[in-house]
Protein backbone atom coordinates (compact mmCIF):
# COMPACT_ATOMS: atom_id res chain seq x y z
CA UNK A 1 0.00 0.00 0.00
CA UNK A 2 1.53 3.55 -0.88
CA UNK A 3 2.57 5.66 1.66
CA UNK A 4 -0.02 8.55 2.51
CA UNK A 5 0.66 12.09 4.26
CA UNK A 6 -1.30 13.39 6.90
CA UNK A 7 -4.14 15.16 4.29
CA UNK A 8 -4.68 11.27 3.10
CA UNK A 9 -2.81 12.10 -0.31
CA UNK A 10 -0.53 9.55 -1.90
CA UNK A 11 3.68 10.38 -1.27
CA UNK A 12 5.30 10.18 -5.39
CA UNK A 13 8.95 8.05 -4.25
CA UNK A 14 11.39 8.63 -6.50
CA UNK A 15 10.85 4.84 -7.87
CA UNK A 16 7.61 6.58 -9.22
CA UNK A 17 9.04 9.17 -10.69
CA UNK A 18 11.72 6.87 -12.27
CA UNK A 19 8.57 4.51 -13.58
CA UNK A 20 7.25 7.55 -15.06
CA UNK A 21 10.74 8.94 -16.60
CA UNK A 22 11.06 5.41 -18.34
CA UNK A 23 7.40 4.86 -18.88
CA UNK A 24 7.52 8.28 -20.82
CA UNK A 25 10.93 7.26 -22.82
CA UNK A 26 10.19 4.31 -23.54
CA UNK A 27 6.31 5.03 -25.22
CA UNK A 28 7.52 7.64 -26.69
CA UNK A 29 10.21 5.92 -28.89
CA UNK A 30 13.27 7.90 -26.71
CA UNK A 31 14.39 4.12 -25.44
CA UNK A 32 13.88 1.85 -28.55
CA UNK A 33 11.76 -1.55 -28.68
CA UNK A 34 14.37 -4.76 -28.43
CA UNK A 35 17.00 -2.64 -26.08
CA UNK A 36 18.37 -3.53 -23.62
CA UNK A 37 18.08 -1.81 -20.12
CA UNK A 38 21.42 -0.85 -18.17
CA UNK A 39 20.85 -1.01 -14.87
CA UNK A 40 24.49 0.41 -13.75
CA UNK A 41 24.14 2.92 -16.69
CA UNK A 42 20.44 3.77 -15.93
CA UNK A 43 20.99 4.01 -12.19
CA UNK A 44 24.05 6.20 -13.15
CA UNK A 45 21.34 8.23 -15.31
CA UNK A 46 18.74 8.72 -13.17
CA UNK A 47 21.40 9.20 -9.53
CA UNK A 48 19.12 6.60 -7.87
CA UNK A 49 20.21 3.57 -6.43
CA UNK A 50 20.30 0.46 -8.13
CA UNK A 51 17.62 -1.28 -6.11
CA UNK A 52 15.04 1.96 -6.36
CA UNK A 53 15.66 1.35 -9.79
CA UNK A 54 14.96 -2.17 -9.75
CA UNK A 55 11.17 -0.91 -8.31
CA UNK A 56 11.04 1.18 -11.24
CA UNK A 57 12.19 -1.58 -13.96
CA UNK A 58 9.37 -4.13 -11.68
CA UNK A 59 6.68 -1.75 -12.76
CA UNK A 60 7.47 -1.50 -16.19
CA UNK A 61 7.60 -5.40 -16.25
CA UNK A 62 4.09 -5.08 -14.67
CA UNK A 63 3.02 -3.03 -17.19
CA UNK A 64 4.28 -5.18 -20.49
CA UNK A 65 6.56 -2.59 -21.25
CA UNK A 66 9.74 -4.80 -20.33
CA UNK A 67 10.72 -8.00 -20.20
CA UNK A 68 13.23 -9.90 -17.67
CA UNK A 69 15.54 -12.55 -18.54
CA UNK A 70 17.83 -14.62 -15.98
CA UNK A 71 20.85 -13.59 -15.54
CA UNK A 72 20.80 -11.49 -18.68
CA UNK A 73 18.59 -8.30 -17.29
CA UNK A 74 15.23 -6.17 -18.55
CA UNK A 75 14.94 -5.23 -22.02
CA UNK A 76 12.28 -3.31 -23.75
CA UNK A 77 9.15 -5.68 -25.21
CA UNK A 78 9.62 -5.54 -29.32
CA UNK A 79 6.08 -6.27 -31.37
CA UNK A 80 4.68 -5.75 -34.68
CA UNK A 81 1.83 -3.44 -35.56
CA UNK A 82 -0.01 -6.46 -37.10
CA UNK A 83 1.28 -9.08 -34.71
CA UNK A 84 -0.81 -6.50 -32.04
CA UNK A 85 -3.72 -6.42 -34.39
CA UNK A 86 -3.80 -9.74 -35.36
CA UNK A 87 -3.63 -10.92 -31.51
CA UNK A 88 -6.26 -8.42 -30.36
CA UNK A 89 -8.44 -9.70 -33.51
CA UNK A 90 -8.28 -13.21 -31.84
CA UNK A 91 -9.76 -12.46 -28.07
CA UNK A 92 -12.44 -14.23 -26.84
CA UNK A 93 -13.83 -11.06 -25.77
CA UNK A 94 -13.91 -9.37 -28.98
CA UNK A 95 -15.58 -12.69 -30.83
CA UNK A 96 -18.16 -12.60 -27.73
CA UNK A 97 -18.62 -8.87 -28.38
CA UNK A 98 -17.69 -7.66 -25.06
CA UNK A 99 -14.60 -6.12 -26.24
CA UNK A 100 -14.19 -3.46 -28.90
CA UNK A 101 -11.59 -3.86 -32.35
CA UNK A 102 -8.94 -1.01 -32.34
CA UNK A 103 -7.66 -0.40 -35.32
CA UNK A 104 -4.25 0.79 -36.36
CA UNK A 105 -3.21 4.33 -35.85
CA UNK A 106 -5.36 3.91 -32.34
CA UNK A 107 -3.03 1.78 -30.41
CA UNK A 108 -2.00 4.83 -27.96
CA UNK A 109 -4.59 6.59 -27.73
CA UNK A 110 -6.82 5.36 -24.44
CA UNK A 111 -3.46 5.42 -22.93
CA UNK A 112 -2.53 8.85 -23.61
CA UNK A 113 -6.08 10.21 -22.84
CA UNK A 114 -5.76 8.53 -19.18
CA UNK A 115 -1.87 10.22 -18.77
CA UNK A 116 -3.47 13.20 -19.76
CA UNK A 117 -6.18 12.97 -17.31
CA UNK A 118 -3.65 13.13 -14.77
CA UNK A 119 -5.93 10.99 -12.63
CA UNK A 120 -3.32 8.87 -10.30
CA UNK A 121 -6.29 6.53 -9.56
CA UNK A 122 -6.61 5.60 -13.79
CA UNK A 123 -2.68 5.35 -14.20
CA UNK A 124 -2.63 2.90 -11.04
CA UNK A 125 -5.29 0.83 -12.98
CA UNK A 126 -3.75 0.75 -16.39
CA UNK A 127 -0.05 0.05 -15.49
CA UNK A 128 -0.13 -2.13 -12.46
Amino acid sequence: MPLTNPTNTRIITTADKIFAQLQHAIVEGEIRAGSKLSEPELAKHYQVSRSTLREALNRLKKCQLTERTANIGSRVVTCSMQTMLQQHAAQPGLKNGRAYYQEEGDLDFHYKVIMGSHNQQLINLICE
